[in-house]
């Protein structure tokens, strides 16, 4: 449908798009329309790409309370399009765009759900932890991720000019990227990366949950009795008061009786 100059500039298009902060589907959904229309410049300023590539993460780290998902969100290894991110390609990134709140984290490519929390480069590759939002869809995330179904991180990046070198071999080996985002996705691209310990599934909750009831039903037990014999304490007092109270009324009028007669 499109040369190659026009499809160059139709990524150029949505990366810059991207760049605005325009999701991800209407940023191709505008793009199109413009390419179709013939309106979309073919002269674009820009060097980068947009890039999507998916990692399958076989355990999770999930903190259901906590809303927290961990796990490497890219790794070393080749991946299925003959790609090769390597060590120290996402430092930039880390450094100059986390902090900044630039990186977030999405449904599916398409929809926003979180942010990451934590980052950093290992020998396996880039591990995150990000918090999901309360939103609708990010409690759905939650969910299909606590239930095993969503298994698969995908990152959004650019690769900035001069930043990859294509081998003999045809394998593209990628030296740094612009980190836009990391989604939850379905299906994958590489196999390799992972979501790292599974910290908290149902069961877990579930057990915590009781013990928890069981230790603050412990508490209201012990409260209950300290309470019963506060009262029986208090029970105790007040008899011990009338019957004093008697004794000296009894007295008083022994006393007053005896006066009398003598």
């Amino acid at each position: 449908m499109f040369d190659d100059k026009m499809k160059s500039a139709i990524s150029k298009a949505i990366s810059l798009g991207l760049e605005k902060g325009i999701d991800l589907e209407k940023a191709i959904s505008q793009t199109l329309d413009l390419a179709e229309s013939g309106k979309l410049p073919l002269d674009l300023k820009s060097n980068t790409v947009p890039i999507t590539k998916t990692y399958s993460f076989k355990d999770m780290d999930i903190d259901m309370e906590g809303r927290t998902v961990c796990g490497y969100a890219a790794t070393w290894d080749l991946d299925q399009v003959d790609d090769i991110i390597h060590r120290g390609a996402f430092l930039k990134s880390i450094k100059e765009r986390f902090p900044l709140g630039q990186i977030k984290l999405m449904s599916q490519h398409m929809t926003l759900i979180g942010k990451p929390v934590e980052m950093y480069e290992d020998e396996k590759g880039l591990y995150v932890k990000a918090y999901i939002s309360k939103t609708t869809q990010g409690n759905d995330d939650l969910q299909l991720v606590k239930d095993k179904v969503l298994d698969k991180f995908s990152i959004g990046f650019s690769i900035p000019g001069g930043k990859y070198e294509i081998d003999d071999k045809g394998i593209r080996h990628i030296f740094e990227v612009k980190l836009m985002e990391f989604s939850l996705v379905t299906f994958p691209a590489n196999e390799a990366a992972i979501i790292t310990d599974l910290k908290e599934d149902f069961d877990i909750s579930l057990e915590n949950a009781k013990a928890k009831e069981k230790a603050n039903k412990e508490n209201e037990d012990k409260d209950t009795e300290l309470k019963l014999k506060e009262d029986e304490a208090k029970e105790l007092k007040r008899k011990e008061d009338e019957v004093n109270e008697l004794k000296n009324l009894i007295k008083n009028r022994f006393e007053y009786a005896t006066s009398k007669i003598y």
